[in-house]
């Protein structure tokens, strides 16, 4: 592996020595396979074409003032690709581009020349790119800081990427109103319904050991797991909402499934669930959990826990006015988010 440093300082260069790299690189299959490739602090005035070559190599570009036409088509950096001051003062081809990482400067480099060419469906792309390596650089300080200004950031960096992608995808916002809605709409009810509410343990018990085995399951086949924790997570909030939605539906509760849609309006009154035969609209009904037989995992004989769903609901309480106060909250937030990422083409990218 050969590396190459170019600078004036090392005898200067100029776009022949540049399309002369790429000659070698089309004569290798396109293929540019140095260590290190550095160009740094030069006037470059031919046109340079390096459109379809894949750059194997760590790729450094500081302070370039590019006047020729600058071809990058189809081009993939499967390193890492850092601009500095860089110019571009002619045409410049950034189709099709793979950058596998980049600093924040690259992206924002590329954003602005996507703009200056009217070209805003890739400045776009750019711009949600550049935020995520803004990311990276926070985390990156946080390891040398504990300055409260830079979590702050980075939190709020994280919630936009995983919201709507920096403001340019509307359908995550609307996914993430769907998934709370439904948690929060069930866990309302369930707080109405004192006699589910206060049988928390099964739901507890079910979605906890589901998750450990699923961490277990995972742990071995990949030893890494804990870089992709979204899995659990999400593995265990869709485990607890189902053993919720399986007991209140035992309940009769899934009648008053037409609620849900005031519940989604930030506006909504207070809901209460309608009077009848108990708050389950049923008489006398009972979930019997049944452990084996003999000597059971506890050491007792015939076990049976009962969860009542006979008794008249109570009304909402201070936790019903708590999960409601939330849904409000995070049901307003994915709205705006929903609308600034239909929004996005009329986005001021600077």
């Amino acid at each position: 592996m050969r590396e190459a440093q170019i600078s004036p300082s090392a005898g200067g260069f100029d776009g022949k020595v540049l399309q002369a790299i790429f000659a070698y690189a089309r004569s290798n299959g396109n293929v540019l396979d140095l260590k290190e490739l550095v160009l740094r602090s030069a006037t470059i005035e031919e046109d340079i074409n390096a459109s379809g070559i894949r750059f194997t190599c760590p790729v450094t570009l500081d302070t370039l003032f590019m006047k020729g036409v600058c071809n990058l088509a189809n081009t993939t950096f499967t390193k890492e690709l850092e601009m500095k001051s860089m110019s571009f003062t002619a045409m410049v081809n950034f189709d099709s581009i793979k950058i596998e990482k980049g600093n924040r400067e690259t992206f924002r480099t590329i954003k602005h020349e996507c703009l200056r060419l009217n070209n805003k469906i890739d400045a776009l792309a750019y711009y949600a790119k550049e935020m995520d390596a803004y990311g990276e650089e926070l985390g990156d300080q946080l390891q040398d800081s504990s300055k409260t200004q830079v979590r702050t950031d980075l939190f709020i960096l994280n919630i936009s990427k995983y919201t709507n992608r920096h403001g340019t995808n509307w359908w995550l916002p609307l996914l993430w109103l769907g998934i709370s809605t439904g948690i929060l709409f069930v866990l309302y009810l369930c707080s109405v319904d004192e006699q589910i509410l206060q049988h928390w343990f099964p739901f507890l018990w079910l979605g906890s050991s589901a998750v450990i085995l699923f961490v277990f399951y995972l742990w071995s086949v990949d030893r890494q797991f804990s870089e992709h924790w979204f899995p659990f997570l999400w593995f265990g909030i869709s485990t607890v909402m189902l053993s919720v939605l399986y007991l209140w539906s035992v309940g009769g509760q899934l009648e008053h499934w037409y609620l849900v849609f005031e519940f989604i309006n930030p506006t909504h009154k207070i809901i209460d669930l309608p009077k009848g035969k108990g708050s389950s609209g049923l008489d006398g009904l009972s979930y019997i959990i049944d452990l084996p037989k003999g000597k059971s995992s506890s050491g007792l004989d015939g076990l049976s826990y009962i969860i009542d769903l006979s008794k008249d609901s109570s009304g909402p309480n201070g936790l019903s006015y708590g999960i409601d106060f939330l849904q409000r909250i995070l049901s307003s937030f994915f709205i705006y988010q929903f609308i600034k990422g239909t929004r996005k083409y009329s986005k001021d990218l600077g």
